[in-house]
């Protein structure tokens, strides 16, 4: 079991929403990743707060400068997990992918599920 994060985004084509059905494997360059419960903490609560406080409800705009703000912490906090710099780069990859919705006009938003 684990939380779903999903980018969502202003004219989102329906095979850009399919691209995100990985089997649960993180792409975060499609916008999907996913994070499991029972880890000590939660990446998507220190990168996505204010989504994690609306988790199931709704879609959440976070500017793309806040998410670039929380990535040093974030990074510091998976790599003290022990997670490997491949799936940290999917963590990026999203944050990445969101700053060029955003750049681009397309209203990018935070959904956990």
């Amino acid at each position: 079991m684990g939380f779903d994060i999903y980018l969502e985004w202003k004219g989102q084509t329906s095979e850009e929403k399919d691209e995100q059905y990985t089997g649960y494997e993180n792409a975060g360059s499609v916008g999907y990743l996913r994070e499991s419960y029972g880890q000590d903490s939660f990446g998507c609560e220190l990168l996505f707060s204010e989504a994690w406080k609306k988790r199931n409800r709704a879609r959440t705009k976070i500017p793309n400068t806040k998410l670039k703000e929380r990535m040093p912490a974030l990074v510091k906090l998976l790599k003290g997990m022990g997670e490997p710099n491949s799936e940290i780069k999917h963590w990026q990859d999203f944050v990445k992918l969101h700053g060029q919705l955003e750049k681009a006009n397309k209203e990018p938003r935070i959904a956990i599920r």
